[in-house]
Formats: C-alpha cells, structure tokens, sequence
C-alpha cells in the first residue's frame, strides 16, 4: 500500500525551462516517487504529489521545500 502527498508552492518561474529545470531536479531527489510535477508559469504555481510506501513517512514540506530551493529560485509554502 501506498501514501499519496499533495504539495502547493509559488515559485519564481517565467518560462518551460524554469519547470524542465525543478522537474529534474525533483525527479533526481525523489526517483521513482515523484508522481506529478503541475506548474502555471502565469500564476507562479507549482503542485508537487509524490508517493510513498506504506511503512514510509510522508515526506514534510520543509523537506520537499528545501529540495525546491536546490533549483535556486525563489520559494513560497502555500499550505
């Protein structure tokens, strides 16, 4: 059985290479785990659902935020 997270951020993105860039970049912390990647370039949003196996934490915001921050654009937790 598995865990799915939902995770809401803004993030200074202005263009596809801006989200081609946090998706690798999330596809290498989180492997296989990494779900789905939505981003609005218009609206700053970026939804991040990752998956986790049953006898595995969800991963915190703090966690998922800091691997964001690893892109090196500005972010913001929205919940």
């Amino acid at each position: 059985m598995s865990s799915t997270q939902t995770y809401k951020f803004k993030a200074d993105i202005t263009c596809q290479a801006c989200v081609n860039a946090i998706q690798k970049s999330l596809k290498k912390t989180y492997g296989d785990e990494l779900q789905s990647v939505d981003s609005n370039v218009e609206n700053k949003d970026v939804t991040i659902v990752l998956v986790r196996q049953s006898n595995n934490e969800p991963y915190t915001y703090d966690q998922v935020y800091e691997a964001l921050a690893k892109t090196g654009r500005s972010i913001t937790k929205l919940n």
